[in-house]
This record gives C-alpha cells, structure tokens and sequence, in this order.
C-alpha cells in the first residue's frame, strides 16, 4: 500500500499539479486551504494470468472496487466516489514493484478529482 501511495501522488503531480499542489503529508497548520484525499478498497480480486492467455480479450485482469473522498480544512466532506479500477490490458512499467493497478488507480483518482469542481 505504501509503494501505491507513493505511486498515486507521483502520478497526481503531474496530473494535477497545475492546479493544486499534492504532498504524501498533511501541511503545517495555517498553510492556506487544504483538501485532504482518503480511500479504501472496499474489494480485491487478484486476476487470473491462465484465463487472460486463454481467453483473452481483457478478461482474467487483476481490478479492484475502491472508494474515495476529499474532506476540506474544516472536516466537511466535499467530495465523493465509488468505482471500479481494472489493471491495464497491457501491463505497466511498474507492475514488478507495485503490482497491475497502481498506475490504474492513480490514474482514475486524478481524472475524477480533476472534474471535481473544487474551490
């Protein structure tokens, strides 16, 4: 999960970077307005590598349900969302060190956070 994290707020820096500024820990106090990011999975499944070889066409894929919001500075929750990552029917370059959905869900935070309408 650490090496997630780290991969998702690489990934939001750059996604979303223009816009806000994204640190992996909460600002000192008084550092102006602050959103902060909090998640969980709420179900994993681990995909199938036989299934995908055989059948192929996507299926088989590593994908996971997860659950996220934004919470502002003074605790009122400003944001909402539930959904579906599936790993990239290709793989990614950081697969080894973080398994097939860190970019997939880094990637998915970033877009629907990025149509948020946040202040």
């Amino acid at each position: 999960m650490a090496q997630m994290k780290t991969q998702a707020i690489a990934e939001m820096k750059v996604k979303l970077g223009k816009h806000y500024g994204v640190v992996a820990d909460a600002p000192a106090p008084g550092a102006g307005h602050v959103y902060t990011l909090d998640g969980e999975i709420l179900q994993w499944h681990a995909g199938n590598r036989a299934e995908r070889m055989l059948v192929g066409a996507g299926t088989g894929r590593e994908w996971a349900d997860i659950h996220f919001w934004l919470t502002d500075d003074t605790g009122k929750k400003v944001f909402d969302h539930t959904d579906t990552i599936k790993a990239e029917f290709w793989g990614n370059a950081y697969a080894g060190s973080v398994g097939q959905l860190s970019h997939p869900l880094a990637d998915k935070i970033s877009r629907r956070l990025a149509n948020a309408r946040l202040n």
